[in-house]
Order: C-alpha cells, then sequence, then structure tokens
C-alpha cells in the first residue's frame, strides 16, 4: 500500500471526509494494480471452485482492515469511533464488491475504478436521500 497515502490519510486527507479518503486509497490500490479483467474473473472462479479460499481471503480482508485501524486513530485522534470507521469501510467495500459484480458479470467496457467510483456515487445518492 502506498506509505504516502497512508501518511495523507492519517493526517486527515486527502479530501477531510472518511468514505472519500477510504476510496481513494482503494482506487490507489486499483491504480497500481496490472490486473485485468480476465485476471479478475480467473481470480473468482478459483474462489468459487475453492470454498477454503473465500475463508482464506476474507481472513485476510479483515487483515486489511484491522491494519487501517491504526491510521484512522490517528486521524480522528480523541474523536475516534470504531462504529463510524466500520460503517465507512463497510460502504466502501460494498460499492467495490457491486463495481467488481458489474466489471465481471456485465457488457461493459467502463474500468473497475471508474465502476467503483460510479457505486459511490449511487450509495452517497441513496443515503442523501
Amino acid at each position: 500500500m502506498d506509505e504516502e497515502l497512508l501518511r495523507t490519510f492519517s493526517a486527515g486527507g486527502p479530501t477531510g471526509h472518511l468514505v472519500d479518503d477510504l476510496a481513494a486509497i482503494v482506487l490507489a490500490i486499483l491504480r497500481d494494480s496490472p490486473e485485468t479483467r480476465e485476471d479478475a474473473a480467473r481470480g473468482r472462479q478459483v474462489m468459487v471452485e475453492n470454498p477454503r479460499l473465500i475463508a482464506l481471503a476474507a481472513e485476510r480482508l479483515r487483515q486489511s482492515v484491522e491494519s487501517c485501524v491504526v491510521h484512522a486513530e490517528k486521524r480522528e485522534g480523541g474523536h475516534f469511533d470504531r462504529r463510524r470507521l466500520d460503517v465507512a469501510i463497510g460502504l466502501v467495500l460494498v460499492c467495490f464488491h457491486i463495481a467488481m459484480e458489474r466489471y465481471l458479470d456485465d457488457d461493459v467496457e467502463t474500468d473497475l475504478s471508474s465502476l467503483f467510483t460510479a457505486s459511490l456515487a449511487t450509495a452517497r445518492d441513496l443515503l442523501a436521500t
């Protein structure tokens, strides 16, 4: 993970909004990932065929989320609220999941980053109404 981005996140950036800043981390990971649509589809197929890998991936994701808690605590200081962080991370992960499903299952030419950003915008719109 980009250490500079994590330092920026810990300092309250890059936007100052928790969900947007978590999304910036996801987008940076996607930007730095050479994975193609075919690679992602193959990875999903391997997971479906090997349920034990799903548990392993879930544990890896849990560990990644937990490693972010330290940065969120630095960011929020005395106002740190684990429930708020969990909801923000959950929202970002759901939006990513929806984007990935669309990326792999729909006949769209859009890249994963754009689909993720669109999913996040939809969530924001739904929560605002």
